[in-house]
């Protein structure tokens, strides 16, 4: 064996046989349990007294490869890694590949492991597709005909950081007022930091321009599954606003979000409805009609509009106006008050609220027939002649242009006969009456429209005695402040009453700024007379 003599009995394993045959002798040499040791030249010599001869048998001893040894790093990016290794004994079996195993370093050996196969004649390779700021253990194996060989120590290292490559998630954009909106997201999902995030840039531009993003930083919050937001203030009203949103970390920034629209929330019409008109359809109706708002003043969607109307000597109390709320760019106003002098306001309104009024217009309602006057008395004046005095009625519902007083005998069949009196006169001597005889009276007020309704009927009986009486009404007298102003007071009786004036319960004393006049009146009255069938004027 490599020239030297193999003795068995120093190494058990070998074993020498011999077998006389007829033909000569056949040695044969066994050997247990081969070992790399026993890869040698081994030689058979025949020896006998006329000569000697040999033959040589090379054996081979094959196994698997030994362990690689001496891996190390030559260069590592995000997600490559370039590795070397030494060549170990091949076992005498060409190598046929060497593989590398990697796994994350949380994986395990038997299930989460990626190879990478490179031929046996090289020694060095670089491991692709790994993520970036992750930790990796590395080993290699060698491989022949006969097997494999045991893994290589493990090498541990970190891929480098790279830019996020995804975008940050959930992004949702919430009005909160008119002039800001609220942005909040998600990060990108965690495979795709590619390291640790430090915040995110929000950028964000009129929809309608082109212009470029405004940026805004937000630090990362480290809470897990929290929230990121931001708040955009000083933002125009109701205006959309695209929002972009991107990671970055220490290498760099990630791609830039999906854009998202939002409007902040409406605001209020800035500028009013325009060519405001009404039109006084009928006494109680006037329609009015507009243009709505130019749409960049709207500051929102219009919903509506209102009319404000009062009657414009009520205009400046505001308890005294009403509202009507439409769709459309006109109404009718229902229900006003007859012969009245309206003044209307429109404004739009949005769902931020009512927008700036028009300038006031004004209509006045149609004329109708007036109310009945108010109160009515029947005052004797003597044995043939009462005085009818009355009151205007509370709402006239126009010109008042005559008033109509009627007289009847209680019970006649008889057709009243009636008197026209002008709209400035408040009262009527009806004469020519009959004694002790019961007369209905009664008044009503006409306008340009037609005749009212008639006022309440009230009865008198002329006869011989006439105690005094106040034909004038309980009143209210408004005067202004170094005004001179008259008080009426008309009374009645036979024989002529006297009149006296009391002040605050106190007898009337003149004085150089308040007088009684002769006729016993304040303001000097005119009357008329209805002269009865039958009778005489008195």
């Amino acid at each position: 064996m490599n020239n030297n003599r193999l003795d068995p009995k120093t190494d058990t394993r070998y074993t020498i046989r011999e077998e006389i045959l007829t033909t000569g002798v056949m040695s044969s040499l066994s050997i247990k349990r081969t070992e790399r040791s026993d890869s040698a030249l081994f030689t058979c010599v025949a020896t006998n007294a006329f000569g000697s001869d040999d033959a040589s048998i090379n054996m081979i001893i094959q196994e698997v490869p030994e362990i690689p040894y001496a891996l190390k790093v030559l260069d590592k990016s995000g997600r490559t890694v370039q590795l070397s290794w030494a060549k170990p004994y091949d076992g005498n079996s060409n190598l046929d590949r060497y593989v590398i195993e990697s796994k994350r370093s949380r994986g395990s050996w038997e299930h989460d492991v990626e190879r990478v196969f490179v031929p046996g004649h090289t020694n060095e390779a670089q491991v692709q597709k790994l993520s970036p700021a992750t930790t990796y253990n590395i080993r290699i194996i060698a491989e022949n005909a006969i097997g494999v060989s045991d893994s290589s120590e493990v090498v541990t290292i970190i891929t480098a950081e790279e830019a996020p490559s995804g975008k940050p998630q959930n992004i949702k954009i919430d009005p909160i007022s008119q002039t800001a909106l609220r942005v909040s997201w998600k990060p990108p999902p965690r495979s795709e930091w590619n390291g640790e995030i430090l915040g995110y840039y929000v950028g964000y531009r009129l929809t309608s321009t082109n212009s470029s993003y405004i940026y805004e930083t937000v630090n990362y919050v480290t809470e897990e599954g929290k929230e990121h937001s931001l708040e955009l203030n000083n933002l125009k009203t109701y205006t959309q606003y695209s929002v972009v949103i991107q990671a970055f970390n220490k290498v760099g920034a990630g791609p830039i979000s999906d854009e998202e629209k939002q409007y902040t929330a409406e605001g209020t019409p800035d500028q009013p409805p325009s060519d405001t008109i009404c039109t006084t359809l009928t006494s109680q109706t006037i329609r009015v009609s507009w243009v709505s708002p130019p749409l960049e003043s709207a500051n929102g969607i219009i919903k509506g509009y209102k009319v404000v109307y009062a009657p414009s000597d009520l205009w400046y109390d505001d308890k005294n106006k009403d509202y009507k709320k439409t769709a459309s760019s006109d109404t009718v106003l229902h229900g006003l008050k007859k012969y009245t002098n309206y003044t209307m306001q429109v404004l739009a309104t949005t769902s931020g609220g009512d927008g700036v009024r028009s300038a006031p217009i004004h209509c006045q309602t149609e004329q109708d027939v007036p109310e009945s006057p108010t109160d009515v008395k029947a005052s004797v004046m003597s044995n043939k002649a009462i005085l009818v005095s009355w009151r205007p009625p509370t709402h006239p519902n126009g010109v008042i242009l005559q008033y109509n007083v009627y007289v009847k005998g209680e019970g006649s069949d008889a057709e009243p006969t009636g008197q026209k009196v002008p709209a400035y006169q408040m009262s009527l001597e009806a004469s020519g009456l009959e004694v002790n005889k019961p007369y209905e009276f009664w008044v009503t007020a006409s306008t340009i429209i037609g005749e009212g309704q008639p006022s309440k009927t009230t009865i008198a009986i002329p006869n011989d005695k006439v105690p005094a009486k106040i034909a004038s009404f309980d009143d209210t007298f408004t005067a202004t402040f170094k005004e001179d102003t008259k008080l009426p007071c008309l009374a009645v009786g036979a024989p002529t009453p006297d009149i006296t004036w009391k002040i605050k319960g106190v007898e009337f004393t003149p004085t150089d700024r308040m007088r009684q006049l002769p006729e016993g009146v304040t303001f000097s009255s005119r009357r008329s007379h209805v002269k009865m069938p039958g009778s005489t004027r008195v």
